[in-house]
């Protein structure tokens, strides 16, 4: 998730980055931009703990075996999308439709997954203590959240 703009509270959350290596439902690893304070991680986990983000994966369902602040390099380009993180990396392109347009969801149940668009993995890699693993072909998407304590405005 890459933080645009926003707050939690007093904190501001700018320009930062989190990620989440997952094996479902065994282990999730949370990385938080190392640029961050420690009141800003603090921030962006209570942010991804809640309904409207990701506070399902949150809730006790997959269990977090760590939290830490590291280098988090993301490459996007209009078809491509490759970020890393020390112990995973994940490259994904873009799936096209019939039409040759990016195929995108819309309406799903889900505030996190607005305006989600289609990607098929190119590389999925990831290696720590608690498991090692790489996958490829394997479907992906990218979608936007827009989360607010009030209502947000078009």
């Amino acid at each position: 998730m890459e933080i645009k703009k926003g707050h939690y509270g007093d904190v501001k959350l700018d320009g930062l980055a989190v990620v989440g290596t997952r094996n479902r439902p065994h282990w999730l690893k949370v990385y938080v931009d190392e640029s961050a304070s420690d009141a800003q991680m603090d921030a962006l986990l209570k942010v991804l703990k809640m309904d409207e983000t990701l506070g399902g994966i949150y809730a006790g369902k997959i269990p977090i075996v760590s939290q830490e602040k590291v280098k988090i390099a993301v490459d996007r380009t209009s078809e491509h999308v490759k970020f890393s993180v020390p112990a995973s990396t994940v490259e994904i392109e873009i799936m096209e439709g019939l039409d040759g347009k990016p195929i995108t969801v819309h309406n799903l149940g889900a505030s996190f997954m607005q305006g989600l668009t289609v990607y098929k993995s190119i590389s999925n890699t990831h290696q720590s203590n608690e498991d090692k693993f790489s996958h490829a072909g394997t479907n992906a998407s990218v979608s936007w959240l827009k989360a607010a304590s009030k209502p947000v405005k078009e």
